[in-house]
This record gives C-alpha cells, sequence and structure tokens, in this order.
C-alpha cells in the first residue's frame, strides 16, 4: 500500500512539474549563474542546441538604432541532457534567466 502511495505522489509530482527556474546551471566547463555575461556562458558551456533572438522593434527613424531602454533578448536552449532542457534567457548580453524544462 506505502509503494502505491509513493508511486501516485511521485506521477503527480512529475505531472505538475514540467518547468521550473533555477538562478545557475551546471555546465563541462563550470557553472553558469545568473549576471554571466554571453561570453562567459560560451566558455563554460559551448554553443547551445538552439538560439532565439529578439531585436529591439522600435528604433530611431534617422539612425535606425535602438530607442533608449529597448533591449535585445536572446533565449539559448541547451540538452537534452537526461530529458530535461536549459533555456537562458539574456537581456542585453547579461544572463538573467534560466529555466528548466522536463521533456
Amino acid at each position: 500500500m506505502n509503494i502505491e502511495i509513493v508511486a501516485i505522489v511521485l506521477f503527480l509530482t512529475l505531472l505538475v512539474a514540467q518547468s521550473s527556474e533555477a538562478s545557475s546551471m551546471r555546465c563541462s566547463r563550470g557553472i553558469a549563474s545568473e549576471g554571466d555575461t554571453r561570453q562567459e556562458i560560451l566558455e563554460k558551456c559551448g554553443e547551445p542546441a538552439d538560439k532565439e533572438i529578439w531585436e529591439p522593434g522600435l528604433r530611431n527613424r534617422n539612425t535606425n538604432t535602438p530607442k533608449k531602454g529597448v533591449v535585445r533578448v536572446e533565449f539559448w536552449t541547451y540538452g537534452p541532457d537526461g530529458g530535461v532542457y536549459r533555456r537562458l534567457r539574456f537581456i542585453d548580453d547579461k544572463l538573467v534567466q534560466v529555466q528548466i524544462i522536463w521533456n
């Protein structure tokens, strides 16, 4: 009976926990932490499996440069590693979020 309860609780936990957040991620050459630059992440973790880049949408008409306060956002995805993907979000050049996605 106890094994059945544990199995049900484990199943429900896995079902609910599809993604979570962390402040760092272990890589082959170090630990990637919030606040690290893209270059530091590349040195520690290598190239990601996927990159998504959101360029600033608001630009000055005359110079075609981003307006003040508008940022570049990048999403880098690493994995799968044991069925787990890690999605890193950068604002401008800094890592601001590590999201863990269970597959």
